[in-house]
C-alpha cells in the first residue's frame, strides 16, 4: 500500500453525514487504520469512566486488554471466528460471517492489598492522550494520559507489584521486594484457566478454549546478581520457589513477558514443516509470517484489500496457508494457496524489501501461477504428479522517519493546517471515519491545509513511496 502519512484528528465523534464530493468509499484506509491502532495500546491509563467501573487502570494490549481491580489482574482474550450460517444459502455456497469470542483471565492476589492510593503511574507518553464518548459521557471523557509503567505500592508488607510495556510491546508484571521482605506472601490465585508449569518451572501456561497464555522466562535479583526462582502450584495457587536469597538487597521477580499464543485453524486437521523453523519468518519491521497446509474448508481467512493475494475458499484437501501477523499479535493477512489437488507450503523468507517467497508442493493441474515476464523463468503447466512450487509476492518497506516529520498541525475553526518538514509534490486525500473520501487536494509549499464540515475523526492520506507516519 501506498501510504506515507496517516494522520488521525480527534477531535470528537461525529456521524458521517457530509455533502461534500467526491463521495467515494475506501475501507482499506480504514482497515490500515485499525491494523495499526495497536501501536497507541501500550500503556495504562486511570480510569476515569472509560471503562468497567471496577477497574483502577486499563490498558489494551495487543489481543487482549488488562484490567487491574482491588483483587489483581484481569486479562480479556479476543479471537476471531468464522462460521458458516445453516440457513444462509447462496447458489450452494454458504455465506460466512466473523465473530469475536472473548475469554477472560484472573490473577487474584490471596492475601493482596491494592488500593487506589498506593497507584503511582511512571514513565507518561509524552504528547498523546485519548478521548472517550459513549452512551453515558456524551461530553466526552477527555484528555486521559497513557503510562508505560504503575507501581502498586504495599501489596504485600515490603512488597510492591509493578506493571508494565518494555520497548517492544510486551506486557511485564514484576514483584519487587524491600531486604528481608517475605516472599513466601506472594500467593496467585488463577481463574478460568488451565494452570501448567512448564521450562522446569520457568514458566506457566494458561489454557482456555481460544488460546493459551504464556507467563514465561522467570528471572529474579537480588541487587544486581541472579539468583535461582522457579513457579509452585499448591493448592492452586501460584507463588515463587527462590534458593540463594540472603535478604540484604532489594530484589525483583520478573516473569519477564506475558505472551498470548492463540490456535489457529478450522474444523479439519493443519500442519506445518518445522524443520529448523522454516515455515515462519519475520520481515525487517517485526512482521510474522506462517506458511503450512490445511485440509480445513472453514481455515479463519482474512482479506487485507489493495492489491494483496487472497484466495477465500479451500479448492481441494489439503491447500497451501498463508499468514502474517504484525509482531504483537494482528493478523494482517491470511489466506489459502492452492488448486484441486493436495497443495502444501512448506518454507518462507523475505528480503531486505519485504519481499515474501514460499516454496512447497503440489498435485494440482490448476495450481495458481502468474507469469511476471521480463525474461523471468515460468513454467505454467504441472509436468508430473508432484511438482515443486515458488511464489513471490511483492512487499512494502515502511521507512522509520520520526514523528518530526511534521513539524506542526494547527486546528481552527474546523481549518487543518499540517506543515511537513519535507518537501513532497503529492496529492492528499481526507477520509471520514468510515471510509468516506470528502477532500482531495494538493500539498503546497510543504503545506496541507483543508476545512471539514464539522468535528470529527479524520484520516489524512498522502500517496509518495512507502513511508507511513501515524500523529496521534
Amino acid at each position: 500500500m501506498n501510504l506515507i502519512l496517516l494522520i488521525i484528528i480527534m477531535l470528537s465523534f461525529v456521524v458521517d453525514a457530509f455533502a461534500q464530493s467526491p463521495k467515494l468509499y475506501d475501507f482499506s484506509v480504514i482497515k490500515e487504520w485499525i491494523n495499526s491502532s495497536a501501536i497507541f495500546y501500550y500503556g495504562f491509563s486511570p480510569n476515569r469512566g472509560q471503562t468497567n467501573k471496577e477497574a483502577l487502570i486499563y490498558s489494551k494490549g495487543p489481543g487482549f486488554n488488562i484490567y487491574l481491580t482491588k483483587k489483581g489482574l484481569t486479562f480479556t482474550m479476543f479471537s476471531a471466528v468464522k462460521e458458516n450460517p445453516k440457513s444462509i444459502k447462496t447458489e450452494n455456497i454458504k455465506e460466512e460471517k466473523e465473530h469475536i469470542k472473548v475469554w477472560r483471565i484472573d490473577y487474584d492476589l490471596i492475601g493482596g492489598n491494592i488500593k487506589k492510593e498506593n497507584i503511582i503511574f511512571e514513565d507518561e507518553i509524552e504528547n498523546y492522550y485519548e478521548n472517550y464518548y459513549t452512551q453515558y459521557a456524551p461530553d466526552g471523557i477527555l484528555f486521559i494520559r497513557l503510562y508505560r509503567k504503575v507501581r502498586i505500592k504495599e501489596v504485600y508488607p515490603g512488597i510492591d507489584w509493578i506493571l508494565r510495556y518494555d520497548e517492544n510491546g510486551n506486557f511485564h508484571h514484576e514483584f519487587e521486594a524491600k531486604p528481608n521482605s517475605n516472599i513466601a506472601q506472594i500467593k496467585i490465585k488463577v481463574k478460568n484457566a488451565q494452570i501448567e508449569l512448564t521450562d522446569e518451572g520457568k514458566s506457566v501456561l494458561l489454557k482456555t478454549p481460544i488460546g493459551i497464555i504464556k507467563d514465561g522466562n522467570l528471572i529474579a535479583y537480588e541487587g544486581k546478581k541472579e539468583i535461582s526462582v522457579k513457579y509452585t502450584i499448591k493448592d492452586n495457587l501460584l507463588s515463587f520457589e527462590i534458593k540463594d536469597y540472603e535478604g540484604k538487597e532489594k530484589l525483583l521477580i520478573d516473569p519477564h513477558a506475558l505472551v498470548w499464543a492463540t490456535y489457529y485453524g478450522g474444523s479439519g486437521d493443519e500442519g506445518f514443516f518445522y524443520y529448523k523453523d522454516i515455515s515462519i519468518s519475520t520481515d525487517a519491521n517485526g512482521n510474522v509470517f506462517v506458511v503450512g497446509w490445511t485440509y480445513s474448508t472453514d481455515f479463519p481467512t482474512y482479506n487485507p484489500g489493495g492489491s494483496a493475494y487472497y484466495q477465500p475458499n479451500n479448492a481441494a484437501t489439503p491447500d497451501a496457508f498463508i499468514l502474517k501477523f504484525t509482531n504483537s499479535g494482528v493478523r494482517l493477512w491470511a489466506t489459502y494457496y492452492g488448486g484441486s489437488n493436495d497443495d502444501w507450503a512448506n518454507s518462507i523468507s523475505t528480503d531486505a524489501n519485504g519481499n515474501v517467497f514460499v516454496v512447497g508442493g503440489t498435485q494440482s493441474t490448476n495450481f495458481p501461477t502468474y507469469d511476471p515476464g521480463g525474461g523471468a523463468y515460468y513454467q505454467g503447466t504441472n509436468a508430473g504428479y508432484d511438482d515443486a512450487f515458488i511464489l513471490k509476492f511483492s512487499g512494502v518497506t515502511p521507512i522509520s522517519i520520526p514523528e518530526s516529520f511534521i513539524s506542526s498541525i494547527k486546528i481552527k475553526n474546523n481549518q487543518v493546517i499540517v506543515k511537513l518538514n519535507e518537501n513532497i509534490n503529492s496529492e492528499f486525500n481526507v477520509f471520514t471515519i468510515l471510509g468516506r473520501e470528502i477532500i482531495r487536494g494538493r500539498i503546497n509549499n510543504n503545506e496541507i491545509s483543508f476545512k471539514v464540515p464539522s468535528s470529527g475523526i479524520y484520516i489524512l492520506k498522502v500517496n509518495n513511496k512507502n513511508v507511513k507516519i501515524v500523529v496521534k
